[in-house]
C-alpha cells in the first residue's frame, strides 16, 4: 500500500488544495518555492478524469505522512533540506547524461530526443558543441539547428530537407509548435520510435512542389527538440495540451536536467564558471568574477533574469566601469522597486 499524506494548505501554481492524497515522493525544502518546499502527489486537479503525478508547494506544517491504515508515518519519511553540493552533482550526472544521449544521437542509436531545462544554462551549447564535431567529422551528414518561430508547413519542410539517416534537426526554443495542431502531429511522427515513420502534407501541393517537396516521405533522420518548458509539470497541471506533452514524451527520449528554480540555474552558473575557462574569454579575472558571483546572490530576488547571459552583461558593466558597475548592473539587470 502506497504512503499517503494528508495535507491541510498547499498551493498548485495560484490554487489553494487541501485533502488526502497518494504520496509520490517526500518533502524537498526549497528556498525558491513559494512555501517552504514542495511535495509530489497523485491528483487530479485538471478535471481530465485521471490522476497525475503533480507537484504542490507547501509549509512542512501544513502536511502529515500517514501510513499504512491511516496512521501518521515517523517523521524520518521527510527529507532533509538538499544541499547546494548535492544539487550541483545532479546537475553534474544529468550533463554527463545529456552528453552520452547526443553521442547515442551521433552514432545513430537514439532517433529523436526532448531536452529540458531552464534557458541560458549551456544546454544548447553542449549539443551544438558535439554534433558540430561529428558533422566535421563525418559521423553527422547533415546538420541544423532552428530557433524561434516555425509553422507546420515550415517544420515540414525541414524535416524533409533532414530525412535521410545521418540528418538531425535540433529545434531550439521554438514552442509556438505546441499551440498548432498540424506541426504538433508532424512533431509526433518525426519523434515517432516506430520502424517507419511515415510524415504526409496533403495541403499546398503547388508550393510543396515549388520548393521540391512530396507530399508524403519516410522520415529517417533524427530530431532534438531543446526546451524551457517543463513537461512533468505541464503534464500534471492537465489541460488541453497535457496529453500532447505526454504523446511526445511516450515517442522519445526525455531527459530533463533538473534546472527550474532560480537556485538550480544559479549553481549551474557556478557549476559552468568554475569548470570552463568562460570568464577569462570574457576579459574578467578571477577577484572580478568573485566580486560579481557575490552580488548576483545579494540580488537574486531582484534580477529580471537568472542565466549565464547574465554573468555576460555583468562582465560587460564590469569592463565598461570597473569602479562602478554594481550600479550599472543594479539600473540595468534589476527590477524597480
Amino acid at each position: 500500500m502506497s504512503k499517503q499524506v494528508k495535507i491541510k494548505s498547499a498551493l498548485w501554481y495560484k490554487t489553494e488544495i487541501d485533502g488526502t492524497f497518494d504520496l509520490v515522493s517526500n518533502f524537498k525544502a526549497d528556498d525558491s518555492s513559494k512555501r517552504d518546499g514542495y511535495i509530489w502527489i497523485m491528483a487530479d486537479f485538471g478535471g481530465n478524469g485521471s490522476e497525475k503525478r503533480t507537484r504542490v508547494s507547501i509549509n512542512a506544517k501544513d502536511f502529515t505522512i500517514l501510513g499504512a491504515g491511516g496512521k501518521s508515518a515517523p517523521a524520518a519519511t521527510v527529507d532533509k533540506q538538499i544541499s547546494d553540493k548535492e544539487i550541483e552533482k545532479e546537475i553534474s550526472d544529468r550533463f554527463d547524461v545529456l552528453e552520452l544521449l547526443t553521442h547515442g544521437v551521433i552514432e545513430r542509436q537514439i532517433k529523436a530526443m526532448i531536452v529540458s531545462g531552464a534557458a541560458g544554462i549551456g544546454k544548447t551549447y553542449t549539443i551544438d558543441r558535439m554534433l558540430m564535431d561529428a558533422e566535421n567529422a563525418g559521423k553527422v551528414t547533415k546538420f541544423s539547428m532552428m530557433t524561434g518561430s516555425c509553422t507546420a508547413v515550415g517544420l515540414y519542410l525541414q524535416l524533409w530537407a533532414h530525412q535521410n539517416e545521418g540528418n538531425v534537426l535540433v529545434l531550439d526554443d521554438i514552442d509556438s509548435i505546441f499551440d498548432d495542431q498540424e506541426a504538433l502531429n508532424l512533431l509526433k511522427g518525426a519523434l515517432d520510435t516506430g520502424r517507419a515513420r511515415n510524415i504526409s502534407w496533403l495541403g499546398a501541393s503547388k508550393f510543396l512542389k515549388d520548393e521540391g517537396a512530396d507530399q508524403t516521405f519516410e522520415f529517417n533522420g533524427t530530431v532534438i527538440f531543446i526546451t524551457n518548458v517543463n513537461f512533468d509539470e505541464r503534464i500534471a497541471k492537465g489541460g488541453k495540451l497535457a496529453v500532447h506533452y505526454e504523446a511526445l514524451i511516450s515517442r522519445c527520449m526525455y531527459l530533463d536536467l533538473g534546472i527550474h528554480s532560480m537556485r538550480e540555474v544559479l549553481i549551474r552558473i557556478k557549476q559552468v564558471i568554475k569548470s570552463t575557462d568562460m570568464m577569462r574569454k570574457l576579459g574578467v579575472n578571477e577577484k572580478q568574477t568573485s566580486e560579481m558571483m557575490t552580488w548576483m546572490d545579494s540580488n537574486l530576488n531582484n534580477l529580471r533574469k537568472v542565466d549565464l547571459r547574465t554573468m555576460i552583461k555583468l562582465s560587460q558593466a564590469v569592463k565598461a566601469s570597473p569602479k562602478n558597475w554594481d550600479r550599472i548592473a543594479k539600473a540595468a539587470l534589476c527590477v524597480r522597486g
